[in-house]
C-alpha cells in the first residue's frame, strides 16, 4: 500500500509539474532554458517524467550517494521524496539517455547536508566521478551521453546570456555661431567618436572651423551674425 501511495503521489506531482511547464510554454517561455530540479522524485512517475521532457525542458537529477537517507532526514518526510538508490538512479538515467533524452538531462550531487561531505562520512564532491558514473556505465551509459549530462548540457544552459546592444551615447547638440550648422558632441568623453566635429571657441562663441571664427572676428564679433558655411 505504501508503494502504491508513493507512486500516486509522484504521478500527482508530475502532473502538476507538466501543467506548470505547459503554462510557461503558452506564455512564450523558451523551454530550453527551464530546468526542473530534483527530477529523481518523479522516477516513480515515468509517464510524467517523459511528458516533462517532451516540453523541451531540462531535468536535473540529484540525490546520488544519499542511499543512507530516510524520510525525515531531508526537507520533507514524504517517502516518495526520499532519494532513490544509486542503482535505481543510474539505471533510470541510462535508460532515458538510450531513449534519446541525453541532451535534456543534468546530473548534480545537490549537496545540501554536511552528512554528504567526505569529512562527515558522506561520498563527498567526488562521488559522481568516483562511484556513481561507473555504476551508470554498467547500465549502458555511453561516454558521449556521460559527457552531455555532466558537462556540455550544463555549459549550454549557462551560456544563455548574450550581451545587450550598447546603449545610445548621451550627446549635446550645438550649432556654429557663424554658419549655424548643427552638430552633436558626446557628453561623456569616453563616448566621443572620431567623427565628432572638432570645434573652436572664442569668448562665449563656438565655431565649427577656423574659417567661421575668422569671419566672425573680421566682423568684430557683431551680433546677430551669419556667414556662409565653409567647404567640407
Amino acid at each position: 500500500a505504501g508503494g502504491a501511495a508513493s507512486a500516486d503521489a509522484a504521478e500527482s506531482s508530475g502532473a502538476a509539474a507538466v501543467a506548470s511547464l505547459d503554462a510557461l510554454s503558452a506564455a512564450g517561455v523558451d523551454m530550453r532554458r527551464v530546468v526542473v530540479a530534483h527530477a529523481q522524485t518523479l522516477l516513480g512517475a515515468p509517464a510524467a517524467l517523459r511528458a516533462l521532457l517532451a516540453t523541451g525542458a531540462r531535468l536535473c537529477f540529484t540525490g546520488a550517494g544519499m542511499g543512507w537517507s530516510v524520510p525525515g532526514a531531508c526537507a520533507s518526510d514524504h517517502p516518495w521524496l526520499s532519494p532513490p538508490s544509486d542503482e535505481g538512479l543510474a539505471a533510470a538515467l541510462a535508460r532515458l539517455c538510450a531513449e534519446g533524452y541525453a541532451d535534456r538531462l543534468l546530473l548534480s550531487l545537490g549537496v545540501s547536508s554536511r552528512l554528504q561531505l567526505a569529512s562527515c562520512g558522506g561520498g563527498g564532491f567526488g562521488f559522481l566521478q568516483r562511484a556513481f558514473l561507473p555504476r551508470a556505465r554498467r547500465h549502458g551509459l555511453s561516454a558521449a551521453d556521460e559527457e552531455r549530462i555532466t558537462t556540455s548540457n550544463a555549459a549550454a544552459l549557462l551560456c544563455y546570456w548574450t550581451p545587450p546592444p550598447p546603449p545610445e551615447r548621451t550627446v549635446r547638440h550645438w550649432s556654429c555661431d557663424a554658419c549655424h550648422r548643427g552638430y552633436v558632441e558626446a557628453v561623456n568623453e569616453a563616448e566621443a567618436l572620431p567623427e565628432d566635429r572638432v570645434y573652436f571657441e572664442k569668448f562665449s562663441y563656438r565655431y565649427c572651423s577656423t574659417a567661421c571664427l575668422g569671419a566672425h572676428r573680421r566682423a568684430e564679433f557683431v551680433q546677430p551674425f551669419s556667414a556662409p558655411p565653409p567647404p567640407e
